[in-house]
């Protein structure tokens, strides 16, 4: 093969025009069409440069009878391959973060995580494996040392199997995604030295990296490339389904936001409440774009999506000390409440000499007042009509009540309009009070002391039985383990019984 053959189809090799191959020469386009057509022949500073961008001999270039141009790449071990093909990721890497804008650096750091997360997923295959493997060995080995060997020795190869699978495919997909989008070619320098001691000039040739951003398509139909489809594929099904919460919360916002213009229009002005809600939906719907970006690969401006989302975390500090000043002004009252509706309700309970009282639910107060001219007892309860009604259970001789709760709308309804009329005057109502009820026993003192007395008794006799239920479960269980302990000690005996007559079988046969 003649020198001009072998120009040509290096260069072709290269994929480099005859332009480009040029300027690495720091010479015409149409010298190189001329060394090319045979015309003319380089020079052998030019020879020199030529052999460098070709990574090839001099011998191999310019002797007509070398017909093989890739000599010194084949003389090469499988190991050198492997070190120079790592080593050329590593540059050619270096060299694309370089040619990247800030937007391009970002996306790519962040895509090449997510994708480390997602690849992560397919250890559980690995893992069921193992635990698969590990029910054979233990159902088909006794010896416990035996099994640990085995276990150690195959989760061993299955961890190189998964890691080595894990870094293939994410070099893999790296390159296809990102590194198959550039051009690397060598663009050749030429630098004038003078000396000072013989002021002789002389040229230095510097091989310097040129990146070269390309549309190409990747022509590789393999295994490798189906996987990064299906890999990128995963990722964006799973960007959609955690995008199902985040919408849920954007919903969420705008309801809070009708809500808060609803206070509005009643007079309850929370403007830095309003102005954080709207701030956090627009967060919420900056987040939603930028994944819809992703998921249908649209464009979006990066200067207004980064502007958006700093005027969004401004707007929210912002929001947020105004609402820490609005609430402060607000004033917490602990007994006023409004068209709360209370009632006092007396009941008449005939004294006998096991009385006693049972409020398992109750909540709030109870209280004895002595009144040395009763007979009977009387029961007086303070609540809030439009929560609940209360009525005395007719029982002789406990003191209970059956409490009618309202209707759920009307009770949340009652309890929002509270609210909203406390916030009108800047005022915070204890609705906590108004969910209680609370009692008062009148009764002579001797009556008074008997159904105190009753009452502890029957409440010690409840935990004493609480107490005995608890102790008979804990004999249960202990039973349950003695013979659970009792069948374990059985299956031991068994098994060493077993373990020695396969022992002596293997001497006999050895």
């Amino acid at each position: 093969m003649s020198f001009n053959e072998k120009l040509q189809t290096l260069r072709k090799e290269k994929k480099l025009s005859q332009e480009q191959l040029a300027d690495m020469l720091d010479v015409t386009r149409q010298s190189v069409s001329k060394w090319e057509s045979g015309t003319t022949y380089p020079e052998m500073d030019k020879l020199i440069m030529l052999c460098k961008i070709f990574k090839c001999s001099l011998d191999d270039l310019t002797n007509d009878e070398v017909t093989n141009l890739n000599i010194s790449e084949k003389r090469e071990g499988t190991q050198n391959n492997f070190l120079r093909s790592i080593l050329d990721i590593i540059t050619k890497t270096v060299y694309m973060f370089k040619a990247m804008s800030f937007k391009q650096i970002i996306g790519c750091i962040i895509s090449m995580f997510i994708l480390a997360l997602i690849l992560l997923i397919f250890r559980i295959p690995f893992s069921l494996i193992e635990e698969g493997f590990r029910d054979v060995i233990y159902s088909l080995l006794t010896n416990i040392r035996a099994q640990k060997i085995v276990m150690g020795l195959f989760c061993f190869i299955l961890d190189i199997i998964y890691y080595a699978l894990y870094i293939l495919v994410y070099v893999y997909i790296y390159k296809l995604a990102f590194l198959d989008k550039y051009e690397f070619v060598d663009k050749v320098e030429k630098k004038t030295l003078i000396t000072n001691e013989t002021d002789t000039v002389s040229e230095k040739h510097e091989s310097v990296k040129e990146v070269i951003i390309t549309n190409k398509e990747s022509h590789e139909n393999s295994l490798f490339k189906l996987l990064g489809t299906l890999a990128l594929g995963f990722i964006k099904f799973l960007t959609i389904v955690f995008s199902f919460p985040i919408i849920f919360i954007l919903i969420i916002l705008f309801f809070f936001i009708v809500f808060a213009l609803y206070f509005m229009l009643e007079g309850i002005f929370f403007f830095g409440i309003l102005l954080g809600l709207i701030f956090a939906a627009i967060l919420v719907i900056w987040f939603l774009v930028l994944v819809s970006s992703f998921i249908f690969n649209k464009k979006v401006s990066f200067k207004k999506m980064l502007l958006v989302f700093l005027i969004s975390l401004i707007g929210l500090g912002i929001s947020s000390g105004i609402t820490v000043l609005e609430i402060s002004k607000l004033n917490y009252k602990s007994d006023v409440l409004v068209d709360a509706e209370e009632k006092n309700v007396t009941f008449e309970k005939s004294m006998s000499e096991s009385l006693y009282i049972d409020m398992y639910n109750h909540y709030g107060n109870l209280l004895y007042e002595e009144n040395e001219t009763l007979d009977n007892v009387l029961i007086e309860v303070h609540y809030y009509g439009k929560m609940y009604k209360i009525d005395l259970l007719e029982s002789k001789d406990v003191i209970d009540f059956d409490i009618y709760y309202s209707d759920e709308f009307d009770r949340t309804k009652f309890m929002f309009k509270t609210i909203k009329d406390g916030l009108k005057k800047r005022e915070i109502y204890n609705l906590d009070k108004i969910l209680r009820y609370d009692i008062k026993i009148k009764a002579n003192s001797k009556n008074i002391n008997k159904i105190k007395q009753n009452t502890i008794s029957y409440w010690e006799s409840v935990r004493e039985k609480e107490r005995e239920d608890s102790c008979n479960s804990y004999n249960i269980s202990i039973l349950d383990y003695e013979n659970r302990y009792n069948e374990l000690l059985e299956e031991n005996e068994y098994l060493k019984e077993r373990i020695d007559i396969l022992e002596e079988e293997i001497r006999e046969n050895e």
